[in-house]
């Protein structure tokens, strides 16, 4: 039987849990802000000095691509494996921040971009914050996979990232990303002219499984959350810049023999109609022939992105 001795424990008792859980969570936090490339990179965000007025926003090909040290007032906040929804809640953030300008927003074009892949939704305590899992769990009625995200990313996010916080140990708080970053900008090593011609294939069929088997490259709840994003600039007078990235050739066959490209070009021909301020720029084969500027089948190394980001920032100032 409960007396007032029994409920007074119990409520120490979920209190210390509480307490206990709030500093795991913020510990987990802060841990990541060192070994994690999303919360690396929005630690960078609001420490670089300086004002920001170009957004680079989308996922792997953006982040790896476009070097904002070539761009003036730019600053990458692609993040690894973003789908629109990432995009466009990222986005959302953004153009509430009241301390931000922002003019012009770099969004991705690429063949997949509109693709539903869910098993990419990771990182759930950094996304957390932007993305109301509640809410997609109940749209998408999948409760057991987003359920799962919404708890851990609102309640517990340190459950199972063990592995987070021991590289903030062992890295004494410093930074273990494995690669340099420069306004969100990452640095992939490789050349894959050093990868023999069979190989490329391989590697390229791979990757382009990866990107677009078994999903529909034109997904309803993609397109939704891509019109969403239109709308948000267009409210607030936003340049809207639609950019498909360089790959090799050898994705580049990968995607012409898989891909419903007439599909896609239909659909951004009418975004092109809809919206006539938007800018679209297509660099897809920009570099195919020189397998020396990627690091793999579709993302752009140092070299690659030096060379890719002049000629963006060529054809932005042609605008």
């Amino acid at each position: 039987m409960l007396n007032s001795r029994n409920i007074g424990l119990a409520v120490l008792f979920l209190a210390t849990v509480g307490a206990i859980n709030a500093g795991m969570a913020a510990w987990y936090r802060h841990a990541t802000e060192k070994t994690r490339w999303t919360t690396a990179t929005e630690h960078e965000f609001h420490t670089v000095e300086g004002s920001t007025q170009t957004f680079i926003l989308g996922d792997s090909h953006a982040k790896c691509g476009v070097d904002p040290r070539l761009m003036d007032k730019s600053f990458n906040l692609a993040t690894l494996g973003a789908s629109y929804l990432h995009t466009y809640s990222r986005l959302k953030a953004l153009l509430d921040d009241k301390t931000v300008s922002l003019r012009r927003v770099l969004l991705p074009m690429d063949t997949h971009s509109l693709a539903w892949q869910q098993s990419r939704m990771e990182d759930v305590a950094y996304w957390a914050h932007y993305v109301d899992y509640g809410t997609l769990t109940l749209k998408t009625g999948n409760l057991g996979y987003f359920g799962r995200r919404f708890l851990l990313g609102d309640g517990f996010p340190y459950l199972g990232q063990g592995d987070v916080m021991l590289a903030w140990l062992v890295g004494r708080g410093k930074t273990t990303t494995p690669y340099p970053m420069i306004k969100g900008y990452i640095e992939l090593p490789g050349d894959w002219a050093h990868v023999t011609v069979s190989e490329r294939v391989r590697q390229a069929r791979n990757e382009a499984a990866f990107l677009h088997d078994n999903y529909h490259c034109l997904n309803p709840f993609m397109i939704a959350c891509f019109n969403k994003a239109v709308a948000l600039c267009e409210a607030k007078h936003i340049q809207i810049v639609l950019v498909r990235y360089p790959v090799t050739k050898q994705m580049l066959t990968c995607i012409e023999q898989n891909v419903p490209l007439d599909k896609l070009q239909d659909f951004y021909d009418t975004v092109a109609a809809d919206h006539p301020d938007i800018i679209r720029l297509n660099f897809i084969d920009l570099l195919a022939d020189d397998p020396a500027c990627f690091a793999d089948a579709d993302h752009l190394n140092p070299r690659g992105a030096k060379r890719f980001t002049r000629q963006l920032k060529t054809k932005l100032a042609a605008q």
